[in-house]
């Protein structure tokens, strides 16, 4: 799928610490589908570490299990 998106950052402090990704495509590691769309935003709160950690795994993780078809729908959300 192609598309096109923009984020914008604004930076409060001299290291950033937030992480902000999106991915549209297969929702599971098969190319056949379920389609959709990841937007994923992490707070760094005290440091960068723990969201640069997520940013560069959870998508992956979430795309490992085998999702049951009849929970995803239109609009499905999961929110961490």
């Amino acid at each position: 799928m192609n598309g096109e998106f923009s984020m914008a950052v604004v930076q409060a402090n001299n290291l950033l610490e937030d992480q902000s990704q999106i991915e549209s495509g297969p929702l599971s590691t098969l190319d056949s589908g379920p389609y959709g769309t990841f937007v994923g935003i992490y707070d760094g709160h005290g440091g960068p570490e723990t969201s640069r950690y997520v940013n560069d795994h959870l998508f992956q993780h979430l795309k490992s299990k085998k999702p049951n078809p009849c929970e995803l729908g239109m609009g499905s959300v999961l929110s961490i």
